[in-house]
């Protein structure tokens, strides 16, 4: 059921006008039922509360509303009472309520940090823009499912200026403080800022740009779980990307700098919240368009002019694949800075085509493919949207197709530093851990995808259970990597190093950390290539 623009500009109309209690709550009803196809049994009207002696006027999902005649004169009374019924709701569920105060013409969302009602945003009803109004109702109440996303709603729905977005800030501030002294969310925030500092120098907010950091991933995470995997997913696993190691895709998503919020009380009721929010849209249908201007909207205007940061329109990324590279199945290209991934785009999509074209079968085309597209950036939440291009240009249907493992070769890391890093050359590679010694890792395994990533998976796995270091030496010997034994040495040593790192709560970070550093040294060692 949709609500005809006549209709809606009526309803806008008549609660401008501020018609009174019962009238405001009919005419949102109306709107949440006609406007936004909520079915009427989600709505619930009059609910005593009487642990504090009360009665909420409505309650749709998370969302409490309070209805009065006019704010102008109300709004103490309103705060006072969502406030108390907020703190009820919150108690005894264990989940996290916002509240919505209205006389029709003016609403205000709410939600309670540390005990205190805080305001987080509001909206006016105009008659010149009735579906403004329908819009902010949209985001705030989060009860709609199965809606088409466009780059538009996407960008009114989770961009900077909207609900969603500073509902979500809000309490990831009161998460971190909860956790900021905890050594794996304090190692992870060390990292994340030590690396963008060493390609960026300081850091403008660095702080809230964390936080923004956070938002975003879990959105980027979701949106590429959602793609291709039904169902509810737990939040550990989706931040985790278990999803799609099981289902042989590994690299689209993993536990990185951002997963910090699983440590907090309440952070997977967060991701839930959020990744819920994402789940409303019909994923499947989403296209790279659409990434990037969830990407561009979501990253703080401030901080791409301070970073540099250019969208390349997506006509001119074409136009350019189609200039610069005339034989795709025969041409190794890398976009060094690949932002979102609107080149990575359109490069797979390209050497796909002609494999179709040539008549090589899925699988093989598929692994030939990621072994000639390859991206690298600096930034860690454009390296997921790019991920998410990268299987959005092989589409669903041959992901599901598909009887191979893949690899998605986009990577975290700046593609200037290969030859001028002194920790990175072909004998060895350092990972700088702060205030230990430094992991180290023989050039002939940092060269290796395939041999990197499965001993990065055993020493967390045998970190995980605790086992001694001649444990990981046995699996060395078993594992027939052929190594010489100065290399098995440095390996082992560095298993021990992990070892402590995670009796001290401080590892699950260096997997991710080690198989992104490495990448453009092995990159740098294939022959071939070229810059997109």
């Amino acid at each position: 059921m949709a609500i005809g623009q006549d209709q809606l500009r009526q309803v806008v109309e008549t609660l401008h006008g501020r018609p009174g209690h019962n009238h405001v709550a009919a005419l949102v009803y109306e709107l949440c039922v006609v406007g936004l196809d909520i079915p009427r049994r989600d709505v619930d009207f009059d609910i005593p509360v009487p642990e504090v002696r009360g009665i909420m006027d409505a309650m749709l999902g998370s969302t409490v509303f309070e209805f009065k005649s006019d704010l102008r004169r109300e709004t103490p009374d309103a705060e006072e009472q969502l406030q108390r019924y907020l703190g009820d709701r919150e108690r005894a569920t264990g989940r996290r309520y916002v509240g919505v105060s209205t006389d029709g013409a003016d609403f205000i969302l709410y939600q309670l940090a540390h005990g205190r009602l805080v305001r987080l945003d509001q909206a006016a009803s105009d008659p010149e823009d009735p579906r403004a109004l329908l819009r902010w109702l949209n985001t705030s109440v989060s009860a709609r499912g199965d809606v088409i996303p466009d780059a538009e709603t996407i960008r009114q729905e989770f961009g900077r200026d909207h609900a969603v977005y500073r509902l979500s800030m809000s309490t990831l501030r009161e998460l971190w403080d909860s956790v900021a002294d905890v050594p794996e969310a304090k190692l992870k925030r060390q990292l994340w800022e030590r690396h963008l500092e060493f390609v960026y120098g300081r850091l403008v907010e660095p702080d809230e740009l964390f936080l923004q950091h956070t938002y975003l991933t879990i959105i980027a995470k979701t949106m590429a779980v959602r793609v291709l995997v039904t169902g509810s997913v737990p939040s550990g696993e989706l931040l985790a990307g278990t999803p799609f190691a099981s289902i042989g895709l590994n690299g689209a998503v993993e536990a990185d700098f951002f997963d910090w919020v699983l440590l907090a009380p309440g952070g997977k009721d967060l991701v839930d919240r959020i990744a819920n929010q994402v789940g409303r849209y019909r994923l499947t249908d989403i296209d790279v368009d659409i990434l990037k201007a969830i990407y561009e909207s979501l990253i703080d205007p401030r901080q791409r002019h301070y970073l540099g940061e250019y969208y390349t329109p997506d006509w001119l990324a074409l136009m350019m694949c189609e200039h610069e590279i005339d034989n795709p199945l025969e041409t190794r290209v890398l976009d060094p800075a690949c932002g979102s991934g609107t080149f990575i785009f359109h490069l797979v999509r390209r050497f796909l085509n002609a494999a179709d074209a040539a008549g090589i079968p899925l699988d093989d085309a598929l692994q030939q493919c990621t072994e000639r597209v390859f991206g690298l950036d600096v930034h860690p939440v454009a390296v997921l949207f790019s991920r998410v291009s990268y299987l959005l240009a092989i589409g669903p249907d041959r992901l599901r197709r598909r009887n191979v493992r893949l690899f998605v070769p986009v990577y975290l890391g700046d593609s200037l530093q290969w030859d001028v890093r002194p920790l990175l050359n072909e004998e060895e590679v350092e990972i700088a851990v702060p205030g230990e010694p430094p992991l180290r890792f023989p050039g002939r395994v940092a060269g290796d995808p395939t041999l990197l990533d499965a001993t990065l998976q055993q020493m967390r796995q045998l970190a995980d259970l605790g086992a001694v270091p001649r444990a990981f030496a046995s699996w060395l010997n078993s594992a027939n990597t052929q190594l010489p034994i100065i290399d098995r040495e440095i390996l082992i040593e560095s298993y021990e190093k992990m070892l402590d790192l995670h009796q001290s709560g401080r590892d699950h970070i260096w997997t991710y950390i080690v198989r992104n550093v490495t990448r453009p040294l092995w990159l740098s060692l294939r022959r071939g290539s070229r810059m997109c």
